[in-house]
């Protein structure tokens, strides 16, 4: 998963937030098509791929939203956008989850924040350190 996937993934989360792809246009203030290109990535003739989504442009959905600068690249793991590869286990496992036991696993997992592995239980630190060997193996950029 690269960066402008994540930051797809994350703008169809913003997008069920605010309400409808045309809601989420005219806050980011857009045409509805401009938008739709960002959301699904319009395919650029020349190269035969998709179109990535540049930091300003990002950081337009991002204010639109009252999302912190940076929010878009990052991999949410509290249900506001998806990692569709987390095995069905983990998924049901964080969706439990409180949100700050939700923070403590993305401080473990991106941040190798070893205040927040010690306030978390053995299982949770082996289902960390099992969800750091399928990001690197899947290349998964993360916050």
């Amino acid at each position: 998963m690269d960066i402008d996937e994540i930051r797809r993934a994350n703008l169809k989360a913003l997008e069920r937030e605010v309400g409808k792809p045309k809601q989420m246009a005219e806050a980011a203030g857009m045409s509805y098509a401009q938008y739709v290109n960002y959301r699904d990535g319009a395919f650029d003739k020349r190269s035969g791929k998709k179109r990535g989504m540049r930091k300003e442009t990002a950081w337009r959905f991002e204010d639109a939203c009252k999302k912190p600068r940076g929010w878009l690249d990052q991999v949410h793991l509290d249900g506001e956008s998806a990692l569709p590869t987390l095995p069905a286990d983990v998924q049901a496992r964080l969706a439990k989850a409180d949100a700050a036991t939700l923070h403590l696993v993305e401080m473990a997992l991106y941040e190798n924040d070893a205040e927040a592995v010690a306030r978390l239980t053995p299982s949770l630190v082996a289902m960390v350190r099992a969800l750091k060997v399928m990001i690197a193996e899947q290349g998964i950029q993360g916050g």
